[in-house]
């Protein structure tokens, strides 16, 4: 099935190589490619993924990509006189009931910027958030999960000492990270970028030793330190903000006449010992 999939990316990509190359590019088209590698119908049902802010109809020279729309961001949209940015996190969740000079959505449209904000659908498509982080921790072989299509499982090189491992997920990642079960040999490794931490009981059954995820909360710590499993927990923001120069590469591919720019945002939440 992945190979399928495979072989019909790599055909849209020659397709719309041929076709758009020299063409003036609408933010639309950017929004249909984005749904062609990732289709926003495969978004989880609490998710709000998709085009949510501006006009799909506008040219655009310059676009940033960024985990979060933040003032900061905005403001580096700004700067670097960007006409759309793209995002893995929704800019608006939940449904509002205002909108205020302060808020995020009022600043995108006073400075004329349009949102794609792509989130549960890239985080399971091909290339997308789990297979980056797959490749970046050299975790082989790795397929959709049969329980779940959130999370990704795959195979190591060769068995290793968890903690071992997680020393490699901290420096791929830049993180730091917490680990049950330290001890525990793992060769089969399941990956759910951002919150994941509730998949530790469907990888457990699936065969994995060890999940990788952004967040987990106590008590799925605990429960997955009883169940004998690696419960490796590297940070939210570490976990996903990997994926956005991968994305922006692809964009880059398709769209040679256009700029794509990582944005610089770092994670505001610090860790202090």
């Amino acid at each position: 099935m992945r190979k399928q999939i495979s072989l019909h990316l790599a055909l849209l990509t020659t397709n719309l190589q041929n076709n758009w190359t020299d063409t003036n590019v609408k933010i639309s088209t950017v929004y249909k490619y984005i749904d062609a590698i990732a289709p926003f119908e495969t978004q989880m049902s609490f998710d709000n993924a998709g085009l949510l802010v501006g006009n799909a109809d506008g040219d655009f020279e310059n676009a940033l990509l960024a985990l979060d729309i933040t003032p900061a961001v905005i403001s580096e949209a700004v700067e670097k006189n960007c006409q759309l940015i793209i995002s893995h996190h929704p800019v608006i969740f939940q449904p509002i009931k205002k909108c205020l000079s302060d808020s995020i959505v009022y600043q995108l449209a006073q400075n004329g910027l349009t949102a794609i904000c792509a989130h549960t659908n890239f985080d399971m498509a091909v290339g997308g958030v789990n297979d980056v982080i797959c490749s970046l921790l050299g975790i082989h072989t790795a397929e959709v999960a049969q329980a779940s299509a959130e999370f990704r499982i795959g195979m190591l090189s060769q068995a290793v000492c968890a903690k071992d491992f997680a020393k490699t997920i901290a420096e791929k990642l830049h993180t730091s990270v917490r680990l049950t079960n330290h001890d525990n040999l793992v060769s089969k490794v399941a990956v759910c970028g951002g919150s994941g931490g509730d998949y530790y009981e469907e990888a457990f059954e699936a065969g994995a030793q060890m999940l990788i995820t952004g967040e987990a909360k106590h008590h799925e710590l605990l429960a997955a330190q009883a169940l004998g499993f690696s419960l490796a927990v590297a940070g939210h923001f570490e976990t996903e903000t990997v994926a956005m120069p991968a994305l922006a590469e692809k964009l880059r591919v398709i769209f040679p006449q256009n700029h794509f720019i990582v944005s610089e945002q770092v994670n505001p939440v610090i860790t202090v010992m």
